[in-house]
């Protein structure tokens, strides 16, 4: 099995109970190097949510710092909710230095903001991952405060309160950022 690993790890994808049961049992006493970031980004591709919570704790014990990029790419491109989660757990600035994950931690990022009464641990994480990272480049700015400004226009209090924070952060950080929506009032001017 371990010579065919990528075909041999879809067993979990059983509609058996008796056949995932031993691919579990068989899978969990793998040696951490027969997990490689092709081995499970097909486990965590599954829809089934028994699948994915194996997949997710087999990703928890073996995910190695080198390897983030590379799963990351796999999962900003699953519809779960509860991946996003997991996404949350993974990420790293050192992931997310790779552009082709920045790229897809944009999109993921808006998804996750905008659904309702879900997610509340993805978005805190999310939130305040991307917050930290467009503080650090003037490029990741630009791109990171529309997110922050569609955000600020939530119903959910939480969430607006976090959004104009950090507008007001990367606002100070980068003056005359363009397409920032809070602007700065002299004391004078506020109070007259």
């Amino acid at each position: 099995m371990l010579a065919e690993a990528e075909d041999a790890v879809l067993l979990v994808e059983s509609d058996w109970d008796g056949v995932y049961e031993f691919a579990q049992s068989y899978f969990e006493r793998w040696p951490e190097e027969a997990w490689t970031p092709e081995v499970m980004g097909i486990a965590a591709d599954s829809t089934k949510p028994k699948v994915q919570a194996f997949a997710r704790a087999v990703l928890r014990r073996t995910l190695k710092p080198g390897d983030a990029s590379v799963q990351l790419m796999r999962l900003l491109e699953h519809p779960a909710t509860s991946m996003h989660l997991l996404i949350t757990e993974v990420l790293t600035s050192e992931a997310a230095q790779n552009s082709e994950v920045f790229n897809k931690i944009l999109p993921l990022a808006r998804i996750v903001f905008m659904q309702v009464n879900k997610g509340r641990a993805a978005k805190d994480r999310l939130a305040a991952f991307l917050h930290a990272e467009a503080l650090k480049t003037r490029e990741r700015a630009e791109r990171i405060a529309p997110l922050f400004a569609s955000l600020s226009l939530s119903a959910i209090e939480r969430d607006r309160t976090r959004a104009v924070l950090a507008l007001r952060d990367i606002g100070e950080a980068f003056p005359g950022l363009p397409g920032l929506p809070l602007e700065r009032i002299a004391l004078r001017e506020r109070t007259a």
